[in-house]
């Protein structure tokens, strides 16, 4: 998630989150790895943290809570560790998940003694100073979960929205670098072939492209050939001549019109399919 958005930014919604709801906060990874430190750590989670195993413990909760949200169609509650009760949902970006919105860590009822103690031993930690950031901690109220899950799906959907645009903007900035790029590479250049090679093999780089090619008209045969190629076999280059009259893509686009064909191996107007399906192509 921080390739789309800067950890500052995160931070400041992770922050503000917190203050809001009343209980920790936290960004994670799809797989539950927090991006940055919790906001509005209780001491009692703190403690906790600040042994291998309870850190260990409650990252297995955080983790937990991640599948699950991403599971749901919508905010979910998990029961984490030591029972502390987890909100959260799935930043969805695209296709897939690129991260989750975790509040809580706060519990429905404070540890007993009894509890305290077990902790306390299985962590190394000093249970007078464990019963002490318990009596600190505020506990929860279904009401407060309820709400919290009512909020984490826009705040979610939001940031979601947030990835796609700095996306987009990146990739439009990509390009205006990439189209500078070229003019800069091509200026005082006379040469059509190294031009035509140079053009095809950037536009695979900056668009991450499996491969692409050009073919220039012979007006008098009509038929397409190749000019200049990147990333394609020799076999499929050699798979036989491609002619306008007999491409309805071609056709179509040397009439000015923009094609797009999302299954190259199926798509009726495409021709040399099976040489298509044997390259890879889609």
């Amino acid at each position: 998630m921080t390739d789309l958005v800067d950890v500052a930014t995160l931070r400041a919604l992770q922050n503000g989150l917190s203050e809001m709801t009343g209980a920790s906060a936290i960004l994670c990874d799809p797989d539950g790895s927090s991006v940055t430190e919790p906001a509005g750590e209780s001491g009692f989670c703190k403690l906790l943290r600040s042994t291998a195993s309870g850190r260990e413990a409650l990252e297995s909760a955080l983790a937990r809570a991640a599948q699950q949200a991403h599971q749901a169609e919508r905010a979910c509650r998990t029961e984490g560790y030591a029972g502390l009760v987890l909100c959260s949902a799935a930043i969805r970006h695209g296709d897939g998940v690129v991260g989750t919105l975790v509040v809580g860590q706060r519990p429905l009822r404070k540890p007993t003694a009894k509890d305290i103690g077990a902790l306390a031993e299985t962590h190394g930690l000093s249970a007078e100073e464990l019963a002490s950031s318990v009596e600190a901690m505020e506990a929860w109220t279904e009401e407060g979960v309820a709400a919290s899950l009512r909020f984490l799906d826009p705040l979610a959907k939001t940031l979601g929205e947030l990835c796609h645009v700095s996306n987009q903007l990146r990739h439009r900035v990509d390009e205006l670098a990439a189209v500078y790029e070229m003019t800069s590479m091509l200026a005082g250049r006379t040469d059509l072939q190294e031009i035509l090679d140079l053009s095809v093999g950037r536009l695979v780089e900056v668009m991450d492209l499996r491969a692409a090619g050009v073919r220039l008209l012979d007006e008098e045969s009509g038929e397409l050939r190749i000019a200049a190629v990147s990333n394609l076999s020799s076999a499929y280059l050699n798979k036989g001549p491609l002619v306008r009259s007999k491409s309805p893509v071609d056709e179509a686009v040397l009439s000015g019109q923009t094609v797009y064909v999302a299954d190259v191996q199926n798509d009726p107007r495409t021709v040399y399919q099976e040489d298509a399906r044997r390259e890879g192509l889609v």
